[in-house]
């Protein structure tokens, strides 16, 4: 891995890890159980600070991280002796500092008040719980260990140790759900008045218990224009009550959102440490071997345990500001767009007249934004796919591989 980073130079750092008491049927994030792999375990925060140190070898002078992430996986299973381990490292080494914002995922069945206590004194500023609902015949198929009681005694304790910055997530389109479920759970949601809501519609994943129930009939999908209703419902009432949907699946009280997701999606850089955590750093990506095992016997070697790597081209970029951009409220700035094409209007040209003949219903032209309202947000992937076909046709044309 060439030498990277420089002076002055700051980004989002993001730590997995990966075990977790049971995996719930959804989930396809890298994680491993907990009881299986204690003997591995027990070692992992000594390979994470390794990898931290190896790391430090291609960073010349590391000034400033603005925001950190800790997730899984159940990163509240770390043991209070090994966050402070890694806190000490990144406090003194990686510039992370009490302004900046620190989060970690929790499950809220698994809290405790000395807990939160000591997450407040290693500077963590922000939770994220892992409610997903308050209906517990949903949470029980979905394999989630929390239950409707937990999620509510866990927020009034980080209430009452001081927590001001709380994530809650939640799933829609679960089957079995109705729309007055859904409804019963935004209920919740707005008596408990979280300062930021990750919203999510229940995806079927390749190679997860869930979709091998789809696949053999156990389950039936909920259908498109219930689920629609459902991100209808939720958009309408969260915003009337004073919560900005600021990007597709988030919405926040004014001053809340989530610095370290915006930072992806304004393609910020970041590091991720742990096995299979993905980084970003000018025009290169790269990603981490998503195997605990080799993850730590590259550590062994010396090595950073990088699985790939590579350089991102002009069309690339393109295809990623669009991506990106068009998931937030305030959409893609062409004249950012224009920067990345050389000034070459003729691609953003077509994009604007075939997409907006195509889906008019769902496109905003303000100015220099392009933007997708509310319901285009629902068929993001389909005009983004529209847009990528684009974007390859006009290289095609051109006859080149990059624009020059």
């Amino acid at each position: 891995m060439v030498k990277l980073f420089h002076d002055n130079n700051t980004v989002g750092i993001y730590i997995h890890f990966p075990f977790c008491v049971s995996k719930c049927i959804y989930c396809d994030f890298y994680s491993v159980p907990i009881n299986k792999f204690e003997a591995i375990r027990s070692k992992y925060t000594k390979y994470l600070i390794r990898e931290f140190s190896l790391f430090r070898r291609y960073i010349s002078n590391f000034s400033k991280t603005i925001t950190l992430y800790i997730g899984g996986g159940s990163p509240n299973l770390l043991t209070l002796s090994e966050l402070e381990q890694i806190f000490h490292v990144l406090y003194n080494e990686f510039g992370l500092n009490v302004n900046s914002e620190i989060s970690i995922e929790l499950n809220p069945v698994d809290i405790d008040s000395e807990l939160l206590r000591k997450y407040r004194e290693f500077g963590i500023n922000r939770l994220s719980f892992g409610f997903q609902s308050f209906n517990d015949e949903l949470l029980k198929f979905l394999k989630r260990r929390n239950r409707s009681r937990d999620n509510i005694i866990a927020l009034n304790k980080a209430r009452d140790l001081g927590f001001g910055n709380i994530n809650v997530d939640l799933i829609f389109g679960i089957s079995g759900q109705s729309l007055e479920d859904f409804k019963r759970d935004i209920k919740e949601i707005l008596i408990i008045k979280p300062e930021h809501i990750s919203l999510y519609n229940l995806i079927y994943e390749e190679n997860t218990e869930l979709m091998r129930m789809s696949k053999t009939g156990i389950i039936k999908h909920v259908s498109e224009e219930i689920e629609f209703k459902m991100y209808e419902y939720a958009h309408n009432i969260l915003t009337e009550n004073g919560y900005e949907h600021y990007e597709i699946s988030n919405f926040s009280k004014p001053g809340y959102q989530c610095l370290h997701n915006l930072n992806y999606w304004n393609r910020g850089y970041y590091i991720g440490f742990g096995p299979s955590a993905h980084s970003f750093f000018k025009n290169r990506r790269w990603s981490n071997l998503t195997d605990i095992r080799k993850y730590m016997k590259m550590i062994d070697k010396n090595r950073l345990p990088i699985e790939n790597e590579y350089c991102i081209g002009e069309k690339d970029k393109i295809k990623e500001m669009v991506m990106l951009k068009l998931r937030l409220k305030d959409g893609l700035k062409l004249s950012s767009l224009k920067e990345i094409v050389k000034n070459r209007e003729d691609i953003i040209d077509k994009i604007i007249h075939d997409v907006s003949s195509k889906y008019r219903k769902y496109i905003i032209l303000d100015g220099e934004n392009f933007k997708i309202n509310v319901k285009g947000w629902f068929i993001l992937n389909s005009i983004i796919a529209d847009i990528f076909y684009i974007i390859d046709e006009f290289y095609e044309e051109i006859g080149i591989s990059e624009l020059s």
